[in-house]
């Protein structure tokens, strides 16, 4: 199996810099979203999430470089290598009362020998679907959106910055299994890992932030999943992103923590051994 690029989209919220980031090579594809940093930067100009997703599409690209047996490199590996270049930064313990160290959602998608791995971290939708558009797998955290609308329930801003920060704590900590990659080297024993058995046709392999799924989540700009893989898979990514901008800048209220967010998707195709 090998993977060939379709499209990708990438617009930031309204900032200069842009904290989601991705990449692929031939046998794996990811996406990665920093998460909005809730203190100064100390690595990066502007924020220490860009820094950090630099960092983990970067040691991506070293990692996966080249075609993988099941042996080699393996996914939990890579995951802890990355903490562990964070906390040389930011060392354990972390407490809500100091700097948090930067986090960061990831989704992965690995082609070995003869499956199909699929990795995920926080709150990237993650999906494999027929070329006609069907959904073969679907993966998704709904409890990080949920989480999203209960703080911005909260009126008093304080208190809403309070509870961020306990949230994020939480993820760092991976309490109730929920978990960011971060400066903790247990995530990488604690993985949210699927595999799925070597493909025998071309399907197509999608990958967004939770900024990207508003399309679908808040502004429902496409009835479902499927919808909007028919769409994107014919006029491309570009479209639905901008009309996503629009119905965010036309919303007169929002009911998530962030009126607007970095918004980024990918699309590959997984082509079988011929």
């Amino acid at each position: 199996m090998r993977l060939e690029p379709i499209d990708h989209y990438s617009c930031s919220a309204g900032r200069p810099w842009n904290e989601d980031q991705m990449g692929a090579t031939s046998n794996a594809m990811w996406m990665i979203d920093g998460a909005t940093s809730l203190d100064p930067p100390r690595l990066h100009s502007m924020s220490d999430s860009v820094w950090l997703a630099n960092l983990v599409s970067q040691q991506f690209q070293e990692s996966f470089a080249e075609p993988q047996s099941n042996a080699q490199s393996t996914t939990s590996a890579v995951i802890r290598e990355c903490a562990q270049r964070v906390t040389a930064h930011f060392p354990l313990p972390t407490v809500s009362s100091g700097p948090l160290p930067p986090a960061a959602s990831v989704g992965l998608i690995r082609l070995l020998d003869d499956t199909v791995e699929l990795t995920l971290i926080g709150d990237i939708v993650i999906a494999l679907f027929t070329n006609e558009g069907k959904v073969i797998t679907m993966h998704e955290h709904r409890s990080f959106l949920e989480h999203e609308y209960s703080d911005a329930s909260i009126v008093d801003p304080y208190a809403q910055s309070r509870a961020v920060r306990k949230r994020r704590l939480s993820y760092i900590r991976g309490e109730g299994h929920n978990w960011v990659l971060s400066n903790n080297t247990d995530i990488a024993v604690n993985l949210d890992l699927r595999t799925y058995s070597a493909l025998s046709d071309p399907c197509l392999a999608f990958l967004c932030t939770d900024g990207f799924a508003r399309a679908i989540e808040l502004f429902q700009l496409a009835p479902d999943w499927s919808s909007l893989l028919r769409a994107v898979a014919t006029d491309g990514l570009g479209p639905l992103g901008t009309e996503l901008r629009l119905a965010e800048r036309s919303s007169l209220s929002s009911t998530m923590v962030k009126a607007s967010d970095d918004a980024s998707a990918m699309i590959l195709a997984i082509v079988p051994d011929a």
